[in-house]
């Protein structure tokens, strides 16, 4: 069961071992103002999926989370939910879920960028699985991870990887939840991309975009507009790319990825931006066109790809510890088999 929290959606999809997906259920628009409201949602789903399928049993359950957390996976920090009080701080990530879900052998927190990366070793194992691999959740705040040699890299409180918190303006006034100024996901939110556009009325009024309300603007059709040559888009375009070599360039000398992969919003850019971008990089003096770095741009829908690295993470967890999957004595004879 990958059980997929946003900002404003509690999604749960149920898969099998060859990665189908059995079972979909999404809360639709809810507003989450305290972790009581995130388990309430959890349970609804379960309950409603679990009675659809009375026979089946959920075994592995892996939970992307847009939260910080302890080693102990409890909650450290709330950023998308500053709504929730202080009292959810240090409750546990997991003990709810054994209630919910009490067959499960396996439970595993992780972030969403962590999870959505992971897709990419599905994928394109050959590819992906060795060497340094850096990746861009790009929703409504920015997420991502590093892998190395095909593990992600963890940290003691889940902070590596979360590249959205990469300072690439430290004078922008706008306040970012974590407590800093500038921040990359704060610089390429989709509220401040309209922020933008509405501050260039007059230009927007003659641009491709205009019978789009700004308040409706994506980075979808900002991108679409761009390819079609619109001169705003076409500068909002480059915009974004130099603001995210900024912090690739922090990347760059610190991990040394071979493969920088957009996911998301960002994965659907458009040639300008992938110029800009690579310009941009390639201006900083201690790299060549010779470098091996190579930008990848993964357009497939992003909740799919958090569902697909999130079944790869609980698959490869059955396959490396079987004996967590072995039924206690009571239930003798009805041990798994793995599928032929």
């Amino acid at each position: 069961m990958s059980i997929l929290l946003h900002h404003h959606e509690v999604t749960l999809n149920m898969t099998d071992l060859h990665y189908n997906c059995v079972a979909h259920w999404s809360s639709g628009p809810v507003r989450l103002l305290c972790m009581d409201m995130m388990w309430e949602q959890i349970r609804r789903g379960a309950r409603e999926i679990m009675e659809r399928y009375p026979d089946s049993r959920v075994l592995g359950i892996c939970f992307p989370v847009p939260l910080g957390y302890t080693t102990e996976k409890r909650l450290s920090a709330a950023t998308p939910f500053p709504a929730w009080p202080r009292s959810d701080f240090g409750r546990s990530l997991t003990e709810p879920l054994q209630e919910i879900f009490p067959d499960a052998r396996d439970i595993i927190i992780t972030s969403d960028g962590k999870a959505a990366g992971s897709a990419l070793l599905h994928w394109d194992f050959s590819r992906y699985g060795q060497g340094e691999v850096a990746t861009f959740y790009c929703s409504t705040g920015i997420g991502g991870a590093l892998f190395r040699d095909g593990q992600p890299t963890t940290g003691t409180k889940s902070l590596v990887g979360a590249l959205g918190h990469i300072i690439v303006e430290p004078d922008d006034p706008e306040p970012c939840p974590c407590g800093g100024h500038g921040c990359l996901e704060r610089m390429v939110s989709s509220g401040r991309m309209r922020e933008r556009l509405a501050a260039q009325e007059e230009e927007y009024r003659k641009s491709c975009l205009k019978e789009i309300p700004v308040a409706e603007m994506t980075f979808e059709k900002l991108f679409e507009g761009s390819a079609k040559g619109d001169v705003l888009c076409r500068r909002e375009s480059r915009y974004y790319a130099q603001i995210f070599s900024i912090a690739i360039r922090g990347l760059i000398v610190s991990v040394a990825p071979e493969y920088v992969v957009f996911q998301g919003n960002f994965g659907k850019a458009d040639e300008v931006f992938r110029r800009e971008l690579l310009n941009k990089v390639f201006e900083f003096k201690y790299m060549d066109r010779q470098e091996k770095i190579e930008f990848v741009y993964d357009d497939r829908d992003l909740s799919m790809e958090e569902t697909v690295g999130a079944t790869y993470q609980m698959i490869n967890n059955f396959l490396c510890f079987p004996e967590k999957y072995v039924w206690k004595q009571e239930n003798v004879g009805r041990a798994l088999t793995l599928p032929e």
